[in-house]
């Protein structure tokens, strides 16, 4: 018998997605497979509406950027004729990790599939291009610790996390630091929050 448990992890940054509510794919994270595009360490990778969520084998990175940077510069990208710069186009980023401490070498595999795919050519060299990516509503971490199996699902444009604990456990090898983070705290109604300068 497994017991679950379910940890909603309410980020200012993971804002719905700003969609056509009428639309449930426009708003779901897809998680998306790494076929030798990205970095080797990268399993999976998420676009969210102000950044990109690197899924890794016993870690999460969070890149985000300010979407106020971005509005910015979109109100300043029409002026084409006699054009001069007349704003700043820094972008600010925050980036930082949620490292599951101790972790065992999980199997991570992605559910639930949608039925688009995905191609990359990223410049000229052949080794980075991939074709026929696919995309999946959920990633599953199979025995993240012994005993404890992580599900990953994007629920109303935010992400949820469920762990599925089996009978006689020992829930306290669960562990989990963050790191580059402004700060954490605990709100009123027990929601984790977590600061970052963007």
């Amino acid at each position: 018998m497994r017991k679950l448990f379910t940890l909603f992890l309410l980020v200012g940054f993971l804002a719905h997605a700003s969609a056509n509510s009428s639309c449930k794919p426009c708003a779901d994270i897809i998680f998306r497979e790494n076929k030798g595009q990205w970095q080797s360490h990268i399993l999976y990778k998420a676009e969210i509406k102000n950044g990109a969520i690197f899924f890794e084998q016993n870690q999460i990175t969070f890149n985000l950027f300010d979407t106020r940077d971005i509005t910015r510069i979109k109100g300043d990208h029409h002026k084409l004729e006699n054009y001069k710069q007349t704003i700043d186009y820094t972008l600010h980023f925050h980036a930082f990790r949620m490292k599951f401490e101790n972790a065992a070498v999980p199997e991570a595999t992605g559910t639930d599939a949608i039925q688009e795919y995905f191609n990359y050519f990223i410049g000229s060299d052949p080794s980075k291009w991939a074709s026929r990516v696919r995309g999946f509503h959920e990633v599953n971490y199979q025995n993240l610790y012994n005993g404890i199996h992580l599900n990953i699902a994007s629920k109303d444009g935010s992400l949820k996390y469920v762990y599925e604990v089996e009978k006689g456990t020992d829930v306290s090898q669960l562990k989990i630091t963050f790191e580059g983070t402004n700060g954490i705290s605990i709100s009123a109604n027990g929601n984790l929050e977590i600061k970052t300068a963007v």
